[in-house]
């Protein structure tokens, strides 16, 4: 037993001092020295501890340990004696088995210092806690197994809906991880905010008992769409609390799978071809909507038909061999006629497809209206033999050399190719629609003629545009000659005109006949240009552009064919418009031309409708009087000069030189009476040609003055002090006559140049300023056209070179420039700075002959401009 020896204050070693407190413990407790032997024990309860008592006195602990306990054991036996003489007792667990007879009882140990290096054990007997853990973990881990490898999704929750658990499916499910849920509210976490006033409904109804099972749409973790079947009920846990658990299965792929078989079977049904399921035996077992739509049955009544019953092709023999070719083939296609619930037949085209399903045998026929495409492979070989007989019409149109000839064929055409009872053609002729031929004379006026702003044949010709009236009475535009038509075809030709086709009966015309009568109308259209171009071809090359008179090639082809005795006598006029090389030098080409039509008028309004006028050179024209005497075209001769006389008054006068010449003698050349009419022309040139010069010159001078500053006052003052300085500069008199005329003309180029720049009160441009540096050379080319005035040309063209040789038009420096253009520079600027002008005012005497001096040397000539200041002192 204890040897009592003196404890320490302790609490525990004093009640171990008292035996039988420790006898009643209800554990053993042992004594153990610093080496593991038992040197005492204590058992109150001896079954508890299932080893014999014998076997632990004098024991050590390796008896009854395995090795890695016993060496655990030794260390917390060491710790516990090295830690003796601390304030405090130190408690250590001990957790051990023992294996007796193959039977292992599990322990748990306190130990504790005791006196000296001895240790106090006690020892508690745990084997049926240890196998009821064993079991609960067993429990637990069996649960989570099942918990984890459920094919459904499972979460439970308590009564507040917080997430105690989910397992891996569910999360799957969602999109997430089992640990983004535990711990967080149903309602925040896993409900779409579409779904919460549902799924709050259906909280309360869980808890009031009811199990919910039922499909919904919600969303995953990442905004998708999912569809959920859910089995949710009520559970209680051990503490009596409620809660519950969410079964939930993905039924996604399977509600998508019924969407598409749903669509599926949308589409067979809606499809737009008829779809027949038909047994090997030829009954018809299911249509969709348009197999009953185009046979006008009830799918009811359909169903259950024989194939033979709605087609009279398709006999019993028949339907044996087709589906002996479908069954071979696996596909046919056949066309036929089947018979509609009115019986009457329908061009049908069917399409038949093998089908083996679930260990039946079925045909899938497809079966199309073809009705529309028999009809218009009807319509469309009329049409072939139309367009055969178009392109034939074409062909003639192309041929026809007259507008006459076109109008007839296409009349005719269009009685072939059109169901109508009038046709008519109308062309356009100043702004009026005139009718110019019809299918039908007597019952059409054929001289009806309408503005192009009235009528449907007025509509069609301004918008060039096609139109089909099924019904006249209703149509605001048309106004039908006979009452009796209804409706119309209009068709515009181009801009040559308008086709119309009319018939008494309303709806007559179709929109393929119009695109027919197009078709037709548009060949017209090119066999009339065609025609068109052929005729101005013809028409230019005999006819002068410019004065729409014939050309030479006409006239000298013409001449040949009336040069007969038949045509004697044969009277020739040539004419030549005087002046037109100083017109167009001084006035420009484009005026020029104006007056050449002006003379051909005049000519051609002095002449007979037989006689021919053409243009026979630049400013030339050849008049052809066949079976015209000598006094008869000196009559028309004097029509002609009568006329012109009628223009004196004009800006710029017409004068012609006229000569004629007779062929009387049937042996004289044409080509020499042709001559003899230029002679007497070119005789009458000379004696006219002066004169009318100096009336142009004349003319252009007066023009100038009108339009400009050059005044008949500038004039004189100009040739009055040039001729005061050439006298002073000692000019013979033939030269001062050349420097009075220079004076007068200088500036006579100007004449060309518009009003608006010559008295421009501002800074010119570069443009104008180009038209004003021309005028030199304008006038240069106005006075070499007149024998009197060339004697001064170059003068005029040398007014404004510079003695520096920075000058126009050619730079010439020094005594490079004209002796007279010299002079004629420096009285010019001086009339002109001491004279008021729209773009310069007026400077004083002396302040202008300071000027001419300060550019002495450079403008001017500087000897010139000694003399010029002497005399003017």
């Amino acid at each position: 037993m204890l040897n009592h020896e003196k404890l320490s204050n302790n609490k525990i070693k004093d009640r171990i001092i008292k035996e039988n407190l420790l006898n009643s413990l209800p554990d053993p407790l042992f004594i153990i020295d610093k080496d593991g032997n038992i040197i005492d024990c204590f058992v109150g309860s001896p079954q508890d501890l299932k080893v014999p008592i014998e076997r632990l006195y004098g024991n050590n602990l390796k008896a009854f340990l395995s090795k890695e306990k016993l060496a655990e054991a030794m260390g917390l036996i060491e710790k516990i004696i090295k830690d003796k003489n601390k304030d405090r007792d130190n408690y250590y667990k001990f957790k051990f088995k023992i294996n007796n007879n193959g039977i292992i009882d599990y322990y748990e140990s306190n130990l504790l210092h005791y006196i000296g290096d001895k240790i106090i054990a006690i020892v508690r007997n745990v084997t049926e806690q240890k196998k009821l853990e064993i079991e609960l973990k067993k429990q637990k881990n069996l649960y989570q197994k099942i918990f984890n490898l459920a094919p459904v999704g499972i979460m439970i929750a308590d009564n507040n809906a917080d997430i105690i658990d989910v397992n891996k499916q569910l999360a799957d499910i969602n999109k997430a991880a089992p640990e983004d849920f535990i711990g967080k509210n149903v309602l925040d976490s896993m409900v779409d905010k579409k779904n919460l006033n549902r799924a709050r409904n259906n909280l309360e109804k869980i808890f009031a008992g009811e199990t919910i099972n039922t499909e919904i749409k919600d969303k995953d973790s990442q905004g998708n769409e999912i569809y959920i079947h859910l089995i949710e009920t009520a559970i209680n846990f051990e503490d009596d609390k409620k809660g519950f658990i969410s079964l939930q299965t993905d039924i996604t792929d399977r509600k998508k799978r019924e969407a598409v078989l749903e669509f599926n079977e949308y589409l067979i049904q809606n499809a737009a071809i008829a779809i027949f399921r038909v047994s090997p035996q030829g009954i018809i077992e299911n249509v969709n909507n348009k197999a009953s739509e185009i046979l006008g049955y009830k799918k009811q009544d359909l169903i259950g038909k024989k194939i033979s019953d709605i087609s009279e092709s398709l006999n019993e023999d028949e339907l044996q061999k087709n589906w002996e070719s479908i069954k071979a083939k696996k596909f046919t296609k056949i066309e036929t006629e089947v018979l509609t619930a009115d019986r009457e037949s329908l061009p049908v085209e069917i399409t038949s497809h093998y089908l083996k399903y679930k260990g039946r045998e079925y045909e899938i026929a497809y079966l199309q209206d073809i009705s529309e495409r028999v009809k218009a492979e009807d319509n469309l070989r009329k049409q072939k033999d139309i367009v055969k007989q178009l392109h034939q019409t074409a062909l003639s149109l192309s041929q026809c050399e007259t507008e006459e000839e076109i109008l007839i064929n296409t009349i005719e055409a269009a009685e072939n190719i059109l169901d109508f009872n009038i046709c008519d053609i109308s062309l356009v002729e100043n702004d009026k629609i005139v009718t110019e031929i019809t299918s039908d004379a007597a019952s059409v006026n054929k001289d009806l003629t309408i503005p192009v702003t009235e009528g449907l044949a007025g509509k069609t010709y301004r918008r060039r545009q096609s139109f089909l009236v099924n019904d006249l009475n209703k149509d605001k535009d048309a106004t039908p000659v006979n009452p009796e038509f209804r409706s119309a075809i209009s068709i515009p030709i181009k801009d040559f005109g308008v086709f119309q086709a009319v018939a008494t009966r309303k709806d007559a015309f179709s929109e393929e006949d119009l695109d027919l009568a197009e078709i037709l109308i548009s060949h017209m259209a090119t066999a009339l240009e065609q025609v068109k171009y052929k005729n101005e071809i013809e028409y230019k090359s005999f006819h002068d552009d410019l004065t729409d008179t014939y050309n030479r090639r006409f006239f000298e082809e013409e001449i040949k064919r009336i040069d007969t005795e038949r045509q004697l006598p044969i009277s020739i006029i040539m004419t030549d418009l005087n002046g037109l090389k100083i017109i167009n030098d001084s006035h420009g080409h484009e005026f020029g031309d104006r007056l050449l039509k002006e003379a051909a008028n005049i000519i051609k309004e002095s002449l007979r409708q037989e006689d021919i006028l053409a243009r026979f050179g630049g400013d030339e024209f050849a008049i052809l009087l066949p079976a015209t005497s000598r006094s008869e075209s000196e009559k028309i001769v004097e029509r002609i000069k009568s006329k012109c006389q009628e223009t004196l008054n004009n800006k710029l006068p017409i004068s012609l030189g006229v000569g004629v010449a007779t062929k009387d003698d049937p042996d004289e050349e044409i080509t020499h009476t042709l001559k003899r009419a230029d002679n007497n022309m070119y005789q009458n040139k000379l004696l006219a040609s002066r004169s009318t010069k100096n009336k142009i010159v004349t003319s252009l001078l007066n023009t100038l003055r009108t339009k400009s500053d050059e005044t008949e006052e500038h004039s004189q003052r100009m040739i009055d002090l040039s001729e005061k300085l050439g006298k002073s500069l000692g000019l013979s008199g033939t030269e001062l006559n050349k420097l009075s005329l220079l004076a007068s003309l200088h500036d006579i180029g100007k004449t060309s140049i518009s009003e608006e720049v010559l008295n421009k009160p501002g800074s010119l441009t570069e443009e104008e300023w180009e038209l004003i540096r021309e005028h030199p050379e304008r006038g240069y080319r106005i006075a070499t056209a007149t024998e009197e005035f060339a004697i001064i040309a170059r003068e005029i063209l040398c007014h404004h070179e510079r003695w520096d040789g920075r000058g126009y038009p050619n730079k010439l420096k020094g005594k490079e420039i004209p002796y007279l253009s010299r002079i004629i520079a420096i009285v010019d600027a001086y009339d002109v700075m001491t004279n008021e002008r729209p773009y310069s005012r007026a400077i004083s005497k002396e302040k202008a002959l300071e000027e001419i001096e300060a550019e002495a040397g450079k403008q001017f000539d500087p000897e010139i401009v000694a003399e010029f200041l002497e005399i003017l002192a």
